[in-house]
């Protein structure tokens, strides 16, 4: 055989090998992922917590709560911390939210079940009302066994001898009335000495127009295009810091907030937005547009902040009794706008303003509420406004905010660029 067929046959040979190395190596490389993906299925990508996808799906090692809507499990957590009295870090591993490391998550996972067991078997004997972990906690981490002694002296009542209450409950106290918050005791009792049973009981309709006529009325509210707010913020952890509010009409909100240092965390600054339909926020990275969730929570402060803070055309209400809040008496009005949500709104019987909204959230475990109060109502070009709004919740890091007022302009020219999210900085 010649020098030149030699060498030709021998490069044949060699491209052969090669390509039967490759295949072959193509194929011990499929053989392998077919055998790890036989034993450990890979995962697809973790969704964002939504109410149309489960809790499971979204988070790691979830046991007793399968099937909760994710976006129902942080504040279920809130919930359960701030009726416990302890952080996060009392059940799981900080970081490591998934691990079994610490006995109280199960003892945690326990205590869910027999809630679980006890609200599907005993619902109607609960009268409809859910038991949850304040039920029994109430801020403490170990439920008390024992009451605690001496017992208060029952208080002596007229006609009732050997200081017992009367019979039938506190006096005025009407059916199916709202317990009001912070302990205090629902009650007929009328400023002046005029008892519950006297008082005239009004119409739902009757309450909202008379809160209505209080505020300043339809026309002079419809008056107000744009509003400057000023004042100052403060949650449970920081001391009060500057704040300002601006709205225009349509649907626009700014918001400047101030954020106090921290620990090593230094000052900064918190601005948002709401121009129409959409809703942005800035932090140290740059602006971004907000989620549905971040945007609906917005909302809810600009509601908040408004002259008239139950939406117009006003929900199907009813009187369901009356409430005390702080000194005042008030009349308690109640409406459903969702399936799993309700809402009580606590309207001054004298004066007719609006002193408390309480929203109570159906989630799949328990309910949770979440309550403004309106104070230090005054007068600004013929709208009565309140210049102390109170924000309190079930979230143990920041469990209320305060919103102080020390001045508010009705009408003041507003620059409308700045309800325009902020552009990206320039790479």
């Amino acid at each position: 055989m010649g020098s030149k067929n030699l060498g030709r046959n021998l490069r044949l040979a060699l491209v052969a090998l090669f390509a039967c190395l490759f295949v072959a190596g193509v194929t011990f490389k499929s053989g392998a992922q077919q055998t790890a993906g036989a034993g450990q299925p890979q995962q697809p990508p973790r969704q964002q917590p939504s109410s149309d996808v489960p809790a499971e799906q979204v988070f790691k090692n979830i046991q007793v709560l399968k099937g909760m809507p994710s976006d129902q499990l942080q504040p279920t957590m809130e919930f359960m911390a701030s009726s416990l009295g302890v952080r996060c870090d009392f059940c799981h591993v900080v970081q490591q939210f998934e691990k079994d490391d610490k006995d109280h998550k199960q003892i945690a996972r326990r205590m869910i079940q027999m809630q679980l067991d006890m609200n599907s078997r005993y619902l109607a004997n609960l009268g409809g009302e859910r038991i949850s972990c304040y039920t029994c906690h109430q801020g403490r981490s170990g439920a008390p066994h024992l009451p605690r002694l001496p017992f208060a002296a029952p208080e002596r009542a007229a006609g009732a001898p050997g200081g017992q209450p009367p019979a039938g409950g506190a006096p005025g106290a009407q059916p199916g009335a709202p317990a009001p918050q912070g302990g205090q005791a629902a009650t007929g009792g009328a400023p002046g000495g005029q008892t519950a049973a006297q008082a005239p009981r009004p119409t739902a309709e009757e309450v909202l127009a008379k809160y209505v006529a209080a505020v300043g009325g339809r026309e002079a509210i419809a008056k107000l295009k744009t509003r400057v707010m000023r004042g100052t913020r403060e949650g449970a952890r920081g001391g009060a810091a500057a704040y300002e509010v601006t709205f225009a009409d349509p649907d626009k909100l700014y918001i400047v907030a101030a954020i106090p240092a921290q620990g090593q965390q230094p000052a900064g600054e918190l601005r948002q937005g709401i121009n129409g339909a959409t809703g942005w926020t800035t932090n140290a990275r740059g602006a971004r547009e907000l989620n549905a969730a971040e945007l609906a929570e917005l909302r809810n402060v600009s509601r908040y902040l408004m002259p008239i803070k139950v939406a117009e055309p006003f929900p199907q209400m009813r009187l369901v009794g009356r409430g005390r809040v702080g000194d005042a008496t008030a009349w308690v009005l109640e409406t459903k706008p969702a399936p799993n949500v309700r809402q009580l709104f606590y309207f001054d019987q004298q004066t007719g303003l609006l002193l408390r909204q309480l929203t109570v959230r159906s989630l799949f475990l328990n309910d949770v509420p979440e309550q403004v109060d309106y104070e230090d109502y005054r007068d600004v070009d013929g709208v009565k406004m309140p210049f102390t709004v109170r924000t309190s919740g079930t979230n143990p890091n920041n469990p209320f905010t305060i919103r102080k007022f020390t001045d508010i302009k009705a009408n003041a020219p507003v620059d409308a660029g700045v309800f325009v999210m902020p552009a990206a900085p320039k790479p």
